[in-house]
């Protein structure tokens, strides 16, 4: 019910606000693709594919900013107040960084902070654990690592994967990649966190998943062209 207001708030900007102009060319010339699912997967499925294993650290890294409240109090004993507040300047750190990047990305490419988010992630992922076993500086530090790590990550993929698709198909294209990814990797992260301290008894095991997606989208990042000043793919 507290997002029912933000969501109407969100229906009446997107029926308010006009297409783009290259949609609204392909409209005008009756382009519009009628089964954009259909084309996109058959046209565009290696480069979902490349979105889909992208997204897998970054939505992984993102519910694992969501399950810190929990795991540090139940698995850690760190009092509530103090795992909020600590969670609280990762996410901090996230705002910081997401519109930064994103300006950056205009000037500096997209690629770089990609590659770079997974990157870090796969090597900052266990000292970033490692420090919140500590107290609430040392907890305080580890989230605000994640935070800026998801940050980076957030300042660049929108406009990265948006400009790999054309415009007759981008929509389905990207919201495609994006929901699989996010769906499966993202809204299982916190069962397979639970399921990993469960098994393991070793309060640093849900690192292991996170360094697993980073290596996936390390991967993937570095096949994915450059998009950054060039024009948007027609076809």
């Amino acid at each position: 019910m507290a997002a029912l207001p933000l969501g109407l708030i969100g229906l009446y900007l997107r029926l308010r606000m006009e297409d783009t102009p290259n949609f609204r060319a392909i409209q005008e010339e009756q382009e519009v693709e009628a089964a954009p699912l259909r084309e996109t997967i058959r046209s565009h499925g290696v480069d979902i594919l490349k979105v889909v294993g992208a997204i897998v650290f970054g939505t992984a890294l993102t519910y694992l900013l969501i399950y810190l409240p929990t795991y540090l109090p139940e698995v850690l004993d760190v009092s509530s107040s103090q795992a909020l507040t600590a969670n609280l300047i990762g996410v901090a750190f996230l705002l910081i960084f997401t519109p930064v990047v994103a300006v950056l990305s205009e000037m500096m490419g997209r690629k770089p902070f990609l590659v770079g988010a997974a990157l870090g992630t796969l090597i900052l992922t266990f000292p970033g654990f490692l420090l919140l076993q500590g107290g609430f500086a040392s907890i305080a530090v580890g989230c605000a690592i994640f935070g800026s790590l998801v940050g980076v990550f957030g300042g660049a993929y929108p406009a990265a994967f948006s400009e790999m698709f054309p415009t007759k198909v981008r929509y389905s294209a990207l919201s495609l990649g994006y929901s699989v990814s996010v769906s499966i990797f993202g809204g299982t992260a916190p069962l397979i966190f639970t399921f990993l301290l469960q098994r393991t008894g070793n309060p640093i095991s849900p690192a292991f998943y996170v360094v697993v997606a980073a290596v996936v989208s390390t991967v993937a990042t570095l096949t994915i062209a450059e998009t950054a000043r060039r024009p948007l793919p027609d076809v």
